[in-house]
């Protein structure tokens, strides 16, 4: 399938992972929009040409079966906010933690475990 030059433009700035694995003596790409596309190199120049590629591949396959194209997280506009849901029972657990560490904002709490969580 062929794809449109403003979906070709956006290979380049997906959010690719080039890890050297000992096991396989080659580079692993994996790319974090698409998560089941992955590929290798002997390089990391060519491991990162061949996720190009298979990210090519895999978005005409998307195409193809007329599933939504991820955008890359370089071109979503991220707001610093959402909304989580939570039993009451939960709620109340982490708003007593909460307090217990010292903190007037449950915000500030849970903000605080995300970063940990992602770091």
């Amino acid at each position: 399938m062929k794809l449109s030059k403003e979906i070709l433009k956006m290979i380049p700035l997906y959010t690719y992972r080039i890890e050297w694995s000992d096991e396989d003596q080659l580079f692993i790409v994996s790319v974090e929009e698409l998560p089941n596309c992955m590929t290798h190199g002997k390089t990391h120049t060519e491991a990162l040409n061949m996720g190009y590629e298979a990210v090519q591949c895999h978005i005409e396959g998307l195409a193809k079966d007329n599933i939504d194209i991820p955008k890359p997280f370089a071109l979503q506009k991220f707001k610093g906010e959402f909304i989580v849901r939570a039993t009451p029972e939960l709620h109340k657990k982490i708003a007593i933690e909460s307090a217990k560490h010292g903190y007037k904002s449950l915000n500030k709490f849970i903000v605080q475990l995300l970063e940990k969580a992602v770091s």
